[in-house]
């Protein structure tokens, strides 16, 4: 979940997200000539969760950048607006009626945990909300956002599937306090633990700011759970492990998504008994188009994605919330004949019939009037220090129970 969606590291970050960024000049005479196309990205930056979902906006930031440097969209350069909103409902949605009226965006970027609170607003103003992230509810019924891959519907099934794969079958959840994306989870959690035969042990909230989960870790140990889902920041899920840990319980850990950084693969309760999943290819994968997004962070964004200890899958689900975009305009031919406008790029949103854009996302297939769920992950687990993908690259799908 965006547990994002969900400070020295987030120093850099918050900088990045205070204002304009433009990204690269003109690489090309004709693309001088036609007028920037300029996306908003609206951020849950700093706070509880943000954790997780700080290499976002930079990791669009150097998309746009690479894009910029060949050829912009169409011929268009690209400008990012670029805003924190703390997580404040309230400066949420200033922010995003500022980008509407005064910096005329023509799309949305989501890495918001407040972003209910402008869902209203920017589908009256029929701007697409691509990205950045695919863990909100919103992407589930509202048929404006577009998400770059596995959305939280399906995240309950993929839980369960984790859990056979291990071989166990007791199931807990600690869900983050802070935010009511994570809180929405809990019965959707059940219904799925119930439909594949695996006993919900545990189910409790826990607080960013408690000073331990020795409390916790010791309820699920006495509940007999096996596996642990910690639906929170990435240092939440560390701290949690390493509090079970000494306790001397070590239940598998479970993650997904926002909730996974690289430096799992070292942190104490969590290196050698992790099951995960990601909602586009994983971040660590050695295919030639994500050789090219890391080169592009490497280049455009080193200290705050790859360089980042909490680099995690929240990078590439920008990444490919760009190339979503990128594919849109292709597909509508976007600006051939003026500027790039959403309605041309809704054009090019709804042409997309099971593009996997280079193997970086599953699936994904977008209809006019109607939410689109994706239904498929990656598996990835931690296995001698190092992220692996024992299961094979390509995508799983299956979609959540109903009722």
């Amino acid at each position: 979940m965006r547990f994002k969606r969900f400070t020295a590291l987030m120093l850099g970050t918050v900088t990045l997200c205070a204002g304009l960024i433009a990204s690269g000049p003109a690489t090309t005479s004709g693309a001088a000539q036609k007028s920037p196309i300029v996306i908003g990205v609206v951020c849950s930056c700093t706070g509880a969760l943000a954790s997780s979902v700080e290499v976002g906006p930079p990791a669009y930031k150097a998309w746009a950048s690479y894009q910029n440097a060949h050829g912009g969209l169409n011929g268009h350069q690209i400008k990012i607006i670029s805003k924190d909103d703390t997580a404040s409902p309230t400066l949420a949605l200033t922010e995003v009626t500022a980008m509407v009226t005064e910096d005329h965006i023509a799309v949305l970027v989501d890495d918001s945990n407040a972003d209910t609170a402008f869902a209203n607003y920017i589908d009256s103003q029929h701007i697409p909300v691509i990205g950045g992230g695919s863990q909100g509810d919103l992407l589930l019924t509202d048929s404006n956002f577009f998400a770059p891959g596995q959305t939280v519907d399906d995240y309950f099934v993929n839980y369960m599937e984790a859990a056979k794969k291990v071989g166990v079958t007791n199931i807990a959840q600690l869900y983050c306090a802070e935010s009511p994306i994570c809180q929405q989870g809990v019965a959707s959690f059940k219904v799925a633990a119930k439909a594949e035969g695996i006993t919900a042990g545990y189910i409790s909230s826990i607080s960013f700011s408690a000073p331990s989960y020795t409390a916790q870790c010791l309820a699920a140990k006495q509940a007999g759970v096996q596996i642990m889902n910690v639906a929170d920041a990435v240092t939440v899920v560390q701290h949690v492990a390493s509090d079970c840990l000494k306790q001397g319980y070590t239940p598998w850990q479970l993650a997904l998504d926002g909730g996974v950084s690289q430096s799992f693969a070292t942190s104490p309760g969590i290196e050698n008994k992790f099951i995960g999943s990601e909602p586009d290819i994983p971040f660590f994968s050695k295919i030639a188009p994500v050789k090219t997004m890391n080169a592009a962070f490497k280049k455009y964004a080193n200290a705050q994605t790859l360089g980042n200890p909490n680099y995690n899958e929240e990078a590439v689900q920008n990444w490919v919330s760009g190339l979503i975009l990128t594919e849109a305009v292709k597909k509508s031919n976007a600006g051939a004949k003026g500027p790039i406008t959403p309605a041309q790029i809704y054009k090019g949103l709804y042409a997309m019939h099971g593009d996997t854009l280079g193997g970086m996302a599953p699936p994904l297939t977008f209809k006019k009037g109607q939410p689109n769920p994706v239904h498929c992950w990656f598996w990835i687990r931690i296995q001698n220090h190092k992220f692996t993908t024992p299961y094979g690259t390509a995508p799983v799908c299956k979609a959540p129970p109903k009722g």
